[in-house]
């Protein structure tokens, strides 16, 4: 993949670069240092892989002689450097995505811009702020799923009761904590389906996509917490607690992501950008003339 021609990247380029990576830095420095309790470092780790995929899903990156935009890039910089005096993953995280915005979209050519813009989901899912941020969800997600869990119960035609988000049942009590949220399982699914749908020729850039995905996560974790009640009222909280309440985990985000983006009619191809050419016309060609 070629990133720029060699005449592309000019100092000013290389400064942005650095600044970019600096503040790139600085925000996982900002994550690890809230890594506990609200989430363990393996969480979200494999989010990392995101800028190298962004790289690799917009090449061939070509610059233009267009000017850098440096007022707001300034803008943009300035609200990263407010998030990491906040201590907020996700102001710092907005921040640095548009400084890396005003520069993309001020320096690339116009077709470099497109393949850009379908693949900039994934420098915003680079820092796991959905799970470190977003905690002002856990309550009521916490609360649905609580609910769902009493009724599975009401309609089994067991007695159970529900104080808040503990559901409790003749000989098991169940308390659906923070980490039930599955807002990893959100941020992991919107990953994921940015790459599936850049295959796919739909980029998650439209609002009714990323609903979708939003909701059948929601839906895949509110089953999964309503299966591991189930698992614990059959055969005790050590199985629900157990390797279970992991696979369960997989087993349904597998499910409704196949949900969300379904198997293509025809095997996935990298070249997802380059116009497809007529294979007849291709063989035609190969022919030795008369």
């Amino acid at each position: 993949m070629v990133i720029a021609r060699p005449s592309s990247i000019n100092n000013a380029d290389r400064v942005v670069l650095s600044g970019l990576a600096l503040g790139a830095i600085a925000i996982w420095g900002l994550v690890v240092q809230q890594w506990d309790p609200v989430l363990g470092p393996q969480a979200d780790g494999g989010v990392v892989v995101c800028l190298p995929l962004f790289v690799w899903l917009g090449g061939p990156w070509r610059f233009s002689d267009r000017p850098i935009a440096w007022g707001r890039l300034a803008l943009a910089a300035a609200l990263c450097v407010a998030g990491l005096t906040l201590k907020n993953v996700l102001l710092g995280t907005v921040g640095w995505n548009l400084a890396l915005w005003a520069w993309l979209s001020s320096r690339l050519t116009d077709e470099s811009q497109q393949r850009a813009r379908a693949a900039f989901l994934l420098p915003l899912l680079a820092f796991p702020w959905l799970s470190l941020d977003g905690h002002v969800l856990c309550r009521p997600i916490r609360v649905v799923d609580a609910w769902g869990m009493e009724h599975l119960f009401d309609i089994l035609g067991i007695s159970a009761t529900r104080l808040d988000t503990v559901v409790s049942a003749p000989g098991i009590s169940f308390k659906v904590v923070d980490g039930c949220a599955g807002l990893g399982t959100l941020h992991s699914m919107f990953i994921a389906g940015a790459v599936m749908a850049l295959f796919q020729k739909q980029p998650l850039t439209r609002p009714a996509a990323l609903f979708k995905v939003a909701a059948l996560a929601f839906l895949a974790n509110s089953i999964r917490i309503i299966c591991i009640g189930a698992l614990g009222l059959a055969f005790g909280a050590a199985v629900a607690e157990g390797p279970m309440h992991d696979w369960t985990g997989w087993i349904l985000v597998l499910v409704f992501f196949h949900l969300a983006f379904p198997a293509l009619p025809r095997p996935l191809v990298v070249e997802r950008y380059r116009p497809e050419q007529d294979l007849a016309g291709r063989f035609q060609k190969m022919r030795p003339s008369n």
